[in-house]
């Protein structure tokens, strides 16, 4: 947004991605929100307003967290998850071998004690 965002306006959007009431973000709770981004040096105040922008920092770290969702995690989680990738491949093997590791060290765990 060329003229920067409200605390209103970002509420809105904000309180959909949590699947919460727009009521249970106060005014209050989306300053908080605002002040450690803007800490973060991932927003900036714009000067005399109650608006705020995006930083160019701000703006890499996002396209950072949405590329890597897109191009990493989504893919591995897909390959992870048994229900969704019926062919066997090396990440899930990997996983499943982890697991029965994880069960071994519990059922020696449940021995000791």
């Amino acid at each position: 947004m060329p003229a920067g965002f409200s605390n209103r306006q970002l509420r809105a959007h904000l309180a959909q991605l949590l699947a919460q009431p727009e009521e249970n973000l106060t005014q209050g709770r989306m300053s908080y929100h605002l002040r450690r981004l803007r800490l973060h040096k991932l927003i900036q105040r714009l000067p005399r307003t109650h608006r705020y922008r995006l930083t160019d920092f701000g703006l890499r770290t996002a396209l950072f967290c949405t590329r890597s969702y897109a191009r990493i995690f989504r893919r591995g989680a897909g390959m992870v998850l048994p229900a969704t990738s019926p062919i066997p491949n090396p990440l899930l093997r990997c996983f499943d071998k982890l697991q029965e590791e994880i069960n071994s060290w519990v059922d020696e765990a449940k021995m000791v004690a």
